[in-house]
C-alpha cells in the first residue's frame, strides 16, 4: 500500500513540476510557434464589456511579462502586418467565437473562449503564464 501511495505521489509530483516548468503533457501541443510564453486576446472592443474582459489587458500583460496583445476581432490588414509574426499567427487560427483567447509556451498552450469569470481566467493564465 505505502508503494503505490509513493507511485501516486512521485507521479503528482512530476506533473506538477512539468506545469511550473511550462513542459507539455503528452499530446499538447502549442497552437502557435513561439519561443517563450504569449498570449493573444481577440474580441469586438466597442461597446459593453464584462468585468473579465475590462480585465483580461492587464491580467495578460502581468503574466506574460509583455508579451501579450489584445486585440479588436475587426483588424485591417495594414494594422496586422505591422504586428509581429506571433501575433499574425495567432490572429489567423480559427475560431469559433466571438471572444478568443490564445495562450501559448514553446511546448503547449491554449485556444479557446475567454473564460466567462475572473477565477476562471486566472487559473488558465496560471497554467501558461511564466
Amino acid at each position: 500500500m505505502k508503494r503505490a501511495f509513493n507511485i501516486v505521489a512521485g507521479g503528482l509530483l512530476l506533473f506538477l513540476i512539468a506545469r511550473q516548468l511550462g513542459l507539455a503533457l503528452p499530446g499538447e501541443t502549442p497552437p502557435i510557434a513561439v519561443d517563450q510564453p504569449s498570449a493573444v486576446a481577440i474580441w469586438e472592443q466597442t461597446g459593453d464589456q464584462s468585468l473579465t474582459l475590462q480585465a483580461v489587458p492587464g491580467k495578460l500583460h502581468d503574466a506574460f511579462k509583455g508579451r501579450a496583445r489584445c486585440l479588436d476581432d475587426d483588424l485591417t490588414l495594414e494594422q496586422l502586418k505591422a504586428e509581429s509574426q506571433w501575433v499574425r499567427d495567432a490572429m489567423a487560427l480559427p475560431r469559433q467565437g466571438d471572444k478568443w483567447l490564445i495562450l501559448a509556451t514553446p511546448r503547449g498552450g491554449f485556444s479557446g473562449p475567454i473564460p466567462e469569470t475572473i477565477d476562471e481566467l486566472d487559473a488558465l493564465i496560471g497554467r501558461y503564464a511564466q
